[in-house]
């Protein structure tokens, strides 16, 4: 287990028992339940106590250790469920389980790893200036915003010729999430190129007409989409101002659309610690 207080540096855990933010660490939590009656079987558990809670947010991450060995030996024990119980001032507020693993054991047959075994388990917990706490399970929170053209080998479709770029930006944290830069640090990945190709003196059809970003683990953070339109300098004269759609989503569910046309656009997006997301078009 490990506890990481929203603001400050440093976990709290089993390699740094005693956080700068007042948190201390102790024990290892196990089981070990023998087929051999020649040993005896053990258990153990970890606790972390947090003092002045007030006004602050936590977030909670219990991981499974793999022992090919010890491990490989039993057949069931991936089974093994452990809990996570949280109080304050004594009283209990939260528990909660790791996820059930039926038919995914905790190694391959060669003895590798299984990438399908879920041995993980995050809880947020905020509490006010009363001590007044409430718990949460996180589970997915994903972004992904996708910015587009209509197609325009549709018929109908206006002579234009317009070229975009998406951009995402997170707060307290550097590098612009790009297609100059597809991969960022804080979990965003870009990919794809905007653009509307409609002319019947130079282009008759188009290849890729969108492009997104995708943000994992957006729990309790603020972020900034910026699209920036590039357009030929003859819309008005000779090609039609087409605008583009952008698509953010959360965990695949849409919550907002916007349509842009012309310039660069900015939208504010933010997510609470229960992945609760609101996306705002802000004005330049």
């Amino acid at each position: 287990m490990s506890i990481t207080k929203i603001g400050e540096e440093g976990s709290c855990d089993y390699y740094n028992k005693n956080a700068d933010w007042g948190c201390s660490h102790g024990g290892v939590a196990y089981i070990q339940n023998n087929q051999d009656e020649r040993y005896n079987d053990k258990i153990g558990a970890e606790e972390a106590n947090i003092t002045d809670a007030f006004n602050s947010r936590f977030i909670f991450d219990v991981q499974h250790f793999f022992h090919e060995t010890n491990e490989g030996y039993y057949d069931q024990d991936h089974m093994i469920q452990s809990r996570l119980k949280i109080f304050a001032n004594g009283e209990r507020f939260g528990s909660y389980r790791t996820p059930k693993n039926v038919g995914q054991d905790t190694h391959l047959p060669d003895g590798s790893i299984n990438p399908e075994y879920d041995g993980e388990l995050k809880v947020t917990v905020e509490c006010d200036d009363e001590c007044n706490c409430v718990a949460a399970k996180m589970s997915q929170c994903d972004i992904t915003a996708k910015f587009s053209f209509p197609d325009p080998n549709v018929e109908g479709s206006p002579e234009s010729i317009h070229t975009a770029s998406l951009s995402a930006e997170k707060e307290g944290e550097t590098g612009i999430c790009q297609k100059s830069n597809d991969k960022t640090n804080w979990g965003c990945a870009h990919s794809g190129t905007t653009a509307y190709y409609h002319s019947s003196s130079y282009y008759d059809e188009v290849i890729d007409i969108q492009e997104s970003l995708t943000i994992t683990d957006a729990y309790g953070t603020d972020y900034v989409l910026s699209v920036e339109e590039f357009l030929t300098g003859w819309e008005g004269f000779y090609y039609e101002v087409v605008p583009g759609e952008l698509d953010v989503q959360v965990n695949g569910r849409t919550i907002e659309l916007f349509h842009f046309a012309n310039g660069t656009k900015n939208v504010d997006l933010s997510c609470d610690f229960r992945c609760e997301c609101t996306a705002t078009e802000v004005d330049n």
